[in-house]
């Protein structure tokens, strides 16, 4: 017996026996999730719904103060509009960049 955090007794069969370790809940709640994650996306598409927009720096009117240049603004909306896979954190310029290419 092994206790958890919690102080809940498993029977944990740690593979000492030749057979492979089972799954424990942390593991078997993460596999549902990554399958009901994989299972939506096959069925919405979700890359095809993504529209992303080109950036018009002379259009441009949320400049700030927090350092970005225009060769800046211009290289991280390219990056922003081509990723595939993008998080964005914050409250600077560059969110209102990915926020104008189109990252959700």
């Amino acid at each position: 017996m092994e206790r958890t955090v919690g102080g809940e007794e498993t029977n944990k069969n740690h593979g000492n026996d030749g057979q492979a370790p089972t799954q424990g809940a942390f593991e078997s709640a993460l596999n549902e999730v990554t399958q009901l994650i994989t299972d939506e996306r096959t069925k919405s598409n979700i890359n095809a719904e993504r529209t992303r927009q080109d950036f018009n720096l002379t259009m441009w009117d949320k400049k700030t103060t927090g350092g970005l240049k225009d060769l800046d603004r211009i290289k991280l909306a390219a990056i922003y509009r081509n990723a595939t896979s993008v998080f964005e954190w914050g409250l600077g310029e560059s969110s209102f960049i990915a926020a104008e290419v189109g990252v959700p």
